[in-house]
């Protein structure tokens, strides 16, 4: 295998998609966590925490989730993907 030469605007670029993913993904479960789950459950309040009560909303939610996971196969589906065969071209 040889590795492409470096290049500074690729570098950066994708530098700064991986930044902005998980920017959106912090983002996105600080949503979750510190707004709608309190919003829904009273356990979860600020003033209430840590509370027991908190720990079994969020491990039901976990639960549930991944029952969802198992029944839908969202990520890894029945059928195995056979990989593309490639090679560079010179």
């Amino acid at each position: 295998f040889r590795a492409p030469r470096f290049e500074l605007s690729k570098f950066c670029r994708s530098l700064g998609a991986i930044l902005c993913g998980l920017a959106v993904w912090v983002g996105l479960w600080d949503l979750i966590d510190y707004d709608i789950i309190p919003a829904l459950f009273d356990a979860c309040h600020d003033d209430r925490l840590p509370s027991l009560g908190c720990l079994l909303v969020k491990l039901v939610l976990g639960i549930l989730g991944a029952g969802g996971l198992f029944a839908t196969r969202s990520l890894y589906g029945d059928t195995q993907v056979k990989s593309a065969q490639f090679s560079r071209f010179e």
